[in-house]
């Protein structure tokens, strides 16, 4: 579900990248000419709760932009210009991500479910 990227474009020296089902989310997410960028893997060392249903930590971390977190931002790599976030919604067993838009319209993938345990270990590893 999560793989760390060093050879990125992006501004930051690694970015998180999500994989649904093998899957980039970054291609998913994407428009035709859209490019969409991970979050620093620091970011998730440093605010994991951020995956767990927290508000978005990106750039600001005492003073949210958005109640949701971003999952990706624009090529910019700053979310406050275009970001794609993720509503994240956690039973005992599944953890359910739906994603908006910064303006919180549905997005036009998902939602993902993944297993609560997995899921668990995967962040716990960054």
């Amino acid at each position: 579900m999560l793989q760390v990227d060093t050879d990125t474009d992006s501004i930051w020296d690694d970015e998180i990248v999500f994989l649904v089902n093998g899957d980039d989310l970054r291609s998913l997410a994407a428009q035709p000419g859209q490019v969409w960028i991970g979050p620093p893997t620091q970011l998730i060392r440093d605010f994991p709760e951020q995956l767990r249903g927290g508000p978005d930590r990106w750039e600001d971390s005492v003073d949210p932009w958005y109640d949701e977190a971003a999952v990706l931002a624009c090529g910019c790599g700053q979310p406050g210009c275009d970001a794609v976030l993720v509503h994240v919604t956690s039973t005992m067993n599944s953890v359910t991500w739906e994603l908006t838009n910064r303006n919180g319209d549905p997005h036009s993938v998902g939602p993902f479910r993944f297993d609560r345990e997995a899921y668990d270990v995967e962040l716990d590893l960054i």
